[in-house]
């Protein structure tokens, strides 16, 4: 009997080491079973997470590079707007000068002011200038032209236009020595003789002088030579003055040959003069202008 229990015993061990690993086998394979149910899940997961982390990368990028072009292209577009104004704007003051210009037609700077006299000076006008003759030279029309001349020497004869007078201005007019010596144009001149005249001479200078009175001292201001001017007889020259309170600028064929500060005379007549040095001096002259500023 004995020997038929240990003979069971011996033949059930073996059995439970058996479905002791059948149940352990079966565990593990659940196990195994459900985390292989459960590894999609994970790796679902994972890989969304990973996924938003590079998303937010992605996007973190996409808006600093979205952010940066932006700037760049406001940058750009503020910039190009700048340039369009300020090309706008210097357009529009070249135009604005030149439509100044144009209309004034002055063309010495400051390219402004209003037209005031325009004589052709091939008669009289209403600018009643004078007409007449003394010992010591003459005015007078002749052959279309304005004369003026001086026939004793050292002497300046002007030729007025009795009912002009101007303050701040620009004047202009054209001048041919026919004979002689100098001669150019007065103003600022008044009724005792006070006035500033600029005369240029056929050797290519100039002078620029300050009447204190008739027959009193006469003060050169300066003086000079200047290649703006046309040497020689019968050679016509465009000269001008623009006087601005004490400023006096004097200009030859539209070229400014210097300037000069003197507030003595602030308003006067214009006038036209010859100069004779030597001898007799007739200067005719044409198309004066005054634009007044």
């Amino acid at each position: 009997m004995s020997q038929l229990v240990s003979s069971l015993q011996t033949f059930f061990k073996p059995r439970e080491v058996f479905i002791t690993g059948i149940v352990c086998l079966l565990v593990l394979v659940s196990l195994g079973i459900l985390s292989l149910a459960q590894m999609p899940d994970v790796v679902s997961t994972n890989v969304q997470a990973t996924a938003a982390v590079q998303m937010k990368a992605i996007s973190a990028v996409y808006v600093a590079t979205s952010s940066a072009r932006s700037r760049a292209t406001t940058t750009v577009q503020a910039h190009s707007t700048a340039t369009v104004q300020v090309r706008a704007t210097a357009t529009a003051l070249v135009i604005d000068s030149t439509a100044t210009a144009i209309a004034s037609g002055n063309p010495y700077p400051p390219h402004g002011g209003t037209l005031a006299l325009d004589d052709t000076l091939r008669n009289n006008s209403a600018n009643a200038w004078a007409d007449e003759a003394s010992k010591n030279g003459s005015c007078s029309f002749v052959g279309g032209t304005y004369r003026a001349k001086s026939v004793t020497s050292n002497i300046t004869f002007g030729c007025p236009g009795y009912y002009t007078e101007f303050s701040n201005f620009v004047y202009q007019v054209q001048i041919t020595i026919l004979s002689g010596d100098e001669g150019g144009i007065t103003f600022r001149e008044d009724t005792q003789g006070h006035q500033y005249t600029f005369l240029i001479r056929s050797d290519g200078t100039y002078g620029f002088y300050k009447f204190e009175g008739y027959g009193k001292t006469v003060s050169p201001l300066i003086s000079g030579s200047s290649s703006a001017i046309k040497k020689g007889l019968k050679q016509t020259n465009l000269i001008a003055v623009i006087a601005r309170g004490k400023t006096i600028d004097l200009y030859v064929n539209q070229r400014r040959v210097t300037s000069v500060g003197d507030g003595a005379y602030s308003k006067g007549a214009i006038a036209v003069c010859a100069s004779a040095t030597a001898g007799t001096t007739e200067v005719a002259f044409n198309n004066a202008k005054v634009w007044t500023l």
